[in-house]
């Protein structure tokens, strides 16, 4: 279908109309009868609106194109559900950017995002961030726990993630940490999954801890089943959960 031709509306004609779509209840059909266009017209009219924040991954800024589009991402911001708002970069954006009452941090988001080699490099520039664009992926999952736990604590991440080689040792990865960011504070997957082997993850966290840094894991250390998928650092009230913590289902996260 061939796009529409362009509409020219005057400077304070356009930002009336701006005003109308974005910031009042009418409907947009009886916006639409007012400028004389249909709905559809309409849509191709309207400025969009920013978001208010930045792409995650290219970091341009966002924007809503229409109303359905900013609903979705209000919905998104808050649960699990809704529809992602999408970046021209192709990023899908991630739960907990646009939430509002959260105070900015500038944590960072260790993401072990070992670089796919051969083919998968050379097809998909994309894929030297483990990133695939409109489909689930490991970077993704890992940034998205890690901008939630962030959430979860009332900190809007600032948008810095760490990649890590799967040859890198854990004293290399503190020393590159400490030289290229400005902040003290990692969030993790978790503390034996930060690495490519549980060893060096554990190794890295009491490297990091020694040295002043403020370490947060973003896995979820809950009571699952016949186990607690986490580690007490503390007698918990209920014995239910102190007799499901008898080795070997602790895991340390």
């Amino acid at each position: 279908m061939a796009p529409l031709p362009p509409t020219t509306l005057s400077p304070e004609r356009q930002a009336e109309l701006d005003h109308l779509y974005w910031h009042t209840d009418r409907t947009a059909s009886s916006i639409a009868i007012e400028y004389a266009v249909t709905p559809h017209r309409l849509a191709t009219m309207v400025s969009p609106l920013p978001a208010g924040a930045e792409c995650w991954l290219c970091h341009a800024p966002l924007c809503y194109r229409n109303r359905s589009e900013r609903a979705q991402a209000m919905k998104l911001a808050t649960t699990k559900w809704g529809g992602r708002l999408v970046c021209p970069c192709g990023a899908q954006q991630l739960r907990g950017l646009l939430r509002e009452g959260l105070t900015d941090t500038d944590a960072a988001i260790l993401a072990p995002l070992y670089t796919p080699h051969g083919h998968a490099r050379r097809q998909d520039p994309w894929a030297r961030y483990g990133y695939y664009p409109g489909t689930p992926s490991r970077s993704a999952v890992l940034v998205q726990d890690g901008v939630e736990a962030l959430a979860a604590v009332g900190l809007r991440w600032c948008g810095t993630f760490v990649k890590v080689d799967e040859l890198t040792s854990p004293a290399a990865l503190v020393e590159q940490l400490e030289q290229t960011l400005d902040t003290r504070v990692l969030v993790v997957p978790s503390l034996t999954e930060a690495m490519c082997n549980e060893g060096d993850s554990l190794a890295l966290f009491l490297l990091l801890v020694g040295r002043g840094w403020r370490v947060i894991s973003s896995a979820r250390g809950v009571p699952q089943g016949g186990g607690y998928d986490g580690w007490i650092d503390e007698f918990p009230a209920s014995e239910s959960v102190v007799a499901a913590a008898h080795a070997p289902m602790l895991r340390l996260v």
